[in-house]
């Protein structure tokens, strides 16, 4: 067992920024312990190899920051089924648990503003299959549990075959009631955007691979409102006016409460 990892970046987030040519990651990431269960690691056929029934990650609390004024970066970020895929060793854990977490994303896309941030508190996850060396159809599948702005409860389904040279994926995710006004850490700072209103049930699917993805977004809500900020945060009559004749201040559209919308993008 290890106990008191940490992972830090080595400059602060102004230093950084300041070193930086293309956007990257600042992160700060600490567990109360790792245990691994029955260890196992060698060589075979001169590739080696590691293995381990169990590892589990007690208290993860990661802190990443992402300042969007540095310039992009266009590079192409292959998918977690190809980084298995292209580990130059086999890695066999059937199972990894992350028990406790605490996950803070921060973005900052203007300046001179304070950067908007999106909290999951009580992260839970059973991830199986954390491998290269399982054959298809075994899949490499992720359960999370967590409370989305420490507040809403998520529950969130993630698969892909290793294996699968295309990259498919499905991920899948349901939210419960969230008060609108929780989304104003990010939407405030960063959209100039503040929200009223709840959202009583999100339902999200992401179907894709290395090439496209479609998402299928239903939402039910009630009294949503939007209002426009204007450099001083002040609300924007006139254009909050705008924004809200086309929002239904609730979810009634169908029968069942939700509304629903269907989006494709392709990176070819």
């Amino acid at each position: 067992m290890v106990r008191d990892f940490a992972l830090k970046t080595k400059y602060s987030k102004q230093e950084l920024t300041r070193r930086l040519k293309k956007e990257r990651d600042h992160f700060n990431i600490e567990m109360d312990s790792i245990y691994i269960e029955n260890p196992r690691f060698g060589f075979l056929d001169k590739r080696f190899y590691f293995k381990s029934d169990t590892i589990t990650i007690q208290k993860p609390d990661a802190i990443i920051y992402r300042n969007k004024l540095v310039a992009d970066d266009y590079t192409i970020k292959p998918m977690y089924s190809k980084m298995l895929r292209d580990l130059n060793f086999d890695l066999t854990i059937p199972v990894l648990q992350l028990n406790s977490g605490s996950i803070v994303y921060e973005e900052k896309v203007k300046a001179n503003v304070q950067a908007g941030s999106i909290a999951f508190k009580d992260f839970n996850a059973t991830i199986k299959h954390v491998s290269n060396t399982y054959t298809s159809p075994t899949k490499t599948e992720l359960d999370i549990t967590t409370r989305f702005f420490g507040q809403a409860p998520l529950h969130a389904n993630w698969a892909f075959d290793v294996n699968n040279n295309n990259d498919d994926f499905t991920f899948k995710t349901q939210i419960g009631v969230l008060p609108a006004s929780r989304l104003n850490r990010f939407t405030e700072h960063n959209l100039n955007i503040k929200l009223e209103g709840q959202f009583d049930k999100i339902y999200a699917r992401i179907d894709g691979n290395v090439d496209r993805s479609t998402v299928n977004f239903n939402v039910k809500y009630e009294d949503m409102k939007v209002n426009i900020l204007n450099k001083k945060k002040k609300r924007n009559r006139f254009l909050s006016s705008i924004a809200n004749l086309f929002i239904r201040n609730d979810s009634d559209k169908n029968k069942d409460g939700f509304i629903a919308k269907k989006r494709s993008s392709y990176s070819g």
